[in-house]
């Protein structure tokens, strides 16, 4: 049955992280950059997935801001992230 509050729950804790964040943010800083469309081409995931994925890089300081449609700028190095992710 339909549980709107179980929901919810599973939409808010979806936001704060995602199984693929780590391979994610290891490929960016390895790129030197940051583009939605490739995320979604490497990982086999849709546009919004790595959108939101995305969204917690930046909100966790591996990438800048939006740039508009360039691609964002890897903030970290291969050392600061094993940081970020420890």
């Amino acid at each position: 049955m339909f549980d709107q509050q179980k929901l919810v729950n599973k939409a808010a804790s979806a936001d704060k992280y995602d199984d693929l964040f780590p391979d994610v943010a290891r490929f960016v800083v390895m790129q030197e950059e940051a583009s939605i469309n490739k995320i979604s081409k490497e990982f086999g995931i849709g546009f919004n997935r790595a959108q939101k994925i995305v969204e917690l890089l930046s909100g966790m300081g591996v990438v800048s801001d939006n740039l508009g449609s360039k691609a964002r700028i890897v903030l970290v190095d291969a050392e600061g992230l094993a940081k970020i992710l420890e």
